[in-house]
């Protein structure tokens, strides 16, 4: 399988209503081999393309998002979204989405960002990092709706694939995780990602 990459767009120009294209290298990649890489991207995005074909079939299930109702229907419509989601996903597991050469590839990526911010911003990764969410996640849980949903920094959500729209980063401690937005359910994370 052969893929081209480029240089100078964005890994992937994806819009919510079709399957990711293949991604392109940024400039701001880790310097590993350009097959390997696109190769990686590819698969994350093979598997991020599986998973929202299933989200999005249990979502038609569960009927629209209206945001003209009340929370309690909007949650009452998360929960049974989160419930079909973890009975089709019973077998998940750490590593389905991040398979070790993606968790290899992002922190590459995490690092080379994290390098790159001032004094100044270290300091402030090091007092938003005291208000992210403080429990060890797991595969298909609930995120806690207790637990804090810091802003993702954005200089990481520019360096990292971009995601469906249904789908979003998230950082609890040093895990990277992939959170299901509509279903509240974390689809997979990282150990220790972060630096």
């Amino acid at each position: 399988m052969s893929v081209v990459v480029a240089t100078t767009m964005p890994i992937f120009a994806q819009t919510p209503a079709k399957p990711a294209t293949p991604p392109s290298t940024p400039a701001s990649q880790p310097a590993t081999a350009p097959n390997q890489t696109a190769a990686t991207l590819a698969e994350f995005t093979a598997r991020i393309n599986e998973y929202m074909a299933m989200h999005r079939k249990l979502a038609n299930e569960t009927g629209k998002i209206n945001d003209t109702k009340k929370p309690a229907e909007i949650t009452l419509r998360e929960e049974a979204l989160g419930k079909l989601i973890q009975t089709n996903r019973a077998e998940a597991k750490q590593g389905d989405l991040f398979t070790p050469a993606v968790q290899t590839l992002f922190k590459a990526i995490i690092k080379q960002e994290y390098a790159r911010r001032t004094a100044a911003m270290r300091k402030d990764r090091k007092q938003d990092q005291d208000e992210l969410a403080d429990f060890t996640p797991i595969v298909n849980q609930t995120y806690p709706p207790q637990k804090p949903l810091v802003t993702f920094p954005a200089g990481l959500l520019r360096a990292l694939p971009k995601l469906p729209r249904e789908l979003e980063y998230r950082l609890v401690q040093r895990n990277l995780i992939l959170r299901d937005i509509e279903a509240n359910i974390i689809v997979d994370f990282i150990p220790a990602a972060t630096p």
